[in-house]
């Protein structure tokens, strides 16, 4: 082999191999809710980042400052921090998944 391609092997294995540094986003849980009329949620903050998916209905998801309706296929992300739950409307179904993120 000649030193070019040995050169280019030695990149390519180094960039498909690369290891992840403690800055890189790390995955912390994917949960799955089917939320009900006895489901009950309170305002709370985590230290890292969640995106939601609204897979089926519609719901609320609240802040300090603001209210926003979502619906099915929408996307929601909440930065780490911030105070916020997550609220039924009556009569709805509320089916969402849920990414832990940190580092994001």
């Amino acid at each position: 082999m000649s030193n070019l391609t040995e050169q280019k092997s030695d990149l390519i294995n180094e960039d498909l191999f690369a290891t992840s540094t403690a800055n890189d986003p790390e995955l912390l849980y994917i949960r799955s809710y089917d939320q009900d009329d006895e489901w009950f949620s309170v305002f709370h903050s985590h230290p890292f980042v969640e995106i939601f998916y609204v897979v089926d209905g519609k719901g609320e998801f609240v802040t300090e400052e603001k209210t926003i309706i979502v619906e099915k296929n929408d996307i929601i992300i909440i930065n780490s921090d911030l105070q916020h739950t997550e609220r039924l409307i009556e009569g709805e179904n509320f089916t969402y998944v849920v990414l832990g993120i940190s580092n994001f």
